[in-house]
């Protein structure tokens, strides 16, 4: 014998239901000042950094033209006068800063500064995100990773240096020892000019906490509705 179910039965009372729950989430939506949007979805920017110690500081003083980069684990020095002559350097191969050190002085033109102990493993160096177009006089540094096990950056740190901007969101991003951040501010005026000034704030407020040196931009993206 089937058993039969009368559904229709219940569609007024599921019907009124319906009204009541609808009508509660819109009354509460409004007492509680609209939609409360996240900062992906008001204009403003998301700006990735990395706070790092300098792994050295170089100058070029020749009269040709030298770009320098490193790239997965190789340190690359192409100069051009009449013609280019490159350099490489496999971090393999020169596992100390002593070598590598030595290795880079030895290029015409080139000074090295600021290098940590002959001792420290050429490993904790931080690749390029562009190469260095470098301009005779200008110095130019490269980072490394903080010493394994020593006092690294916090998120709270970070958001002491910042505080001055505000309400903001700061997420850590990959290993503590990295100490990289991914910074989200909002701009309440909306212009790219303000975005672009904020932008600017977070490298100069980083900079005068830890060091204009030691900050890295990895990224910066302008979002939100325009």
């Amino acid at each position: 014998m089937k058993r039969i179910i009368s559904f229709t039965k219940l569609r007024f009372v599921m019907i009124a239901f319906s009204v009541i729950v609808i009508a509660g989430t819109m009354t509460g939506t409004f007492l509680t000042g609209s939609f409360n949007l996240g900062i992906d979805f008001k204009s403003g920017i998301n700006q990735r950094v990395q706070i790092a110690p300098v792994a050295f500081k170089i100058v070029y003083a020749g009269e040709g033209s030298v770009t320098f980069n490193i790239a997965n684990d190789v340190v690359r020095v192409d100069v051009t006068e009449t013609e280019t002559e490159s350099f490489t350097f496999g971090l393999e191969d020169y596992a100390s800063f002593g070598s590598l050190i030595g290795a880079l002085s030895a290029i015409p033109g080139f000074t090295l500064t600021d290098t940590p102990p002959v001792s420290t493993e050429t490993a904790r160096i931080i690749g390029l995100n562009f190469p260095y177009e470098m301009t005779p006089g200008r110095i130019y540094t490269v980072n490394m990773l903080p010493e394994p096990g020593s006092q690294g950056i916090g998120i709270g740190d970070v958001r002491t240096a910042l505080e001055s901007l505000g309400s903001i969101q700061i997420q850590a991003v990959g290993r503590a020892q990295n100490q990289e951040f991914l910074i989200r501010v909002e701009n309440t005026d909306g212009s790219d000019d303000v975005s672009q000034l904020i932008s600017d704030r977070i490298s100069s407020l980083l900079g005068s906490s830890f060091g204009s040196d030691r900050i890295i931009v990895k990224q910066t993206d302008f979002v939100g509705p325009r």
